[in-house]
């Protein structure tokens, strides 16, 4: 199973080298990494991890903050897992195999209840949020209600389909305090434009 840390680290040598080291010594396998920021002193590195079949998602946090100046904003599925499963809504992978539901669960269940667990904040702001519905669609349990601004965060799996789907940016999410912020916002972060091939705008039109 694979996932993404998000590590903020000391912008010095020798310290992402030694987060590796200690994520080797849980069985974690690097795949991948991606500079998300950079300061003058620190660092936040998107690290993608490989972990073995009934390894826990919170050895990997243990792991790396167990390096002096190291902090885990979060650890999620990573996104090209995801798609293969729905991005993760665990609901629908266990509806498309209902014969392997219980692996499934076992699978999915220990990072969902991680995830619940580090959430701290989950609401909608409602000064930001234009109703598009987008968020409430993108809920594969029905637990989020922007007209409301609220999230039953009971239902919630912690799947961030709403925070990575949300155009405003009104979805309000901490994960151990830290605020989180989704897809639409990274690009902006990283000024990358998306641009749509010509066939994809036509259809559009038509």
């Amino acid at each position: 199973m694979s996932f993404v840390l998000r590590v903020v680290l000391p912008d010095r040598p020798g310290t992402l080298g030694a987060v590796a080291t200690a994520l080797g010594e849980v069985g974690a396998d690097i795949l991948a990494m991606d500079v998300v920021e950079r300061s003058p002193d620190l660092a936040v590195d998107d690290i993608v991890v490989a972990l073995p079949s009934g390894r826990q998602p919170d050895s990997l946090i243990t792991a790396a903050e167990g390096v002096e100046g190291v902090h885990v904003e979060s650890v999620r599925p990573d996104p090209g897992i995801a798609a293969r499963h729905k991005e993760w809504e665990l609901v629908e992978a266990i509806a498309a195999d209902p014969k392997q539901a219980v692996q499934t669960l076992a699978r999915m269940l220990p990072l969902v209840w991680l995830n619940k667990k580090a959430i701290n904040k989950h609401t909608v702001d409602v000064t930001k949020c234009i109703l598009c519905q987008t968020c409430a669609k993108k809920c594969p349990v029905d637990a989020i209600h922007p007209e409301k601004q609220t999230v039953n965060r009971d239902k919630c799996l912690a799947c961030f389909g709403c925070l990575n789907n949300c155009p405003a940016g009104a979805v309000v999410m901490e994960y151990r305090g830290k605020p989180l912020y989704g897809f639409p916002e990274y690009l902006r972060r990283r000024k990358i434009n998306i641009l749509e091939p010509p066939e994809i705008q036509n259809c559009r039109m038509g």
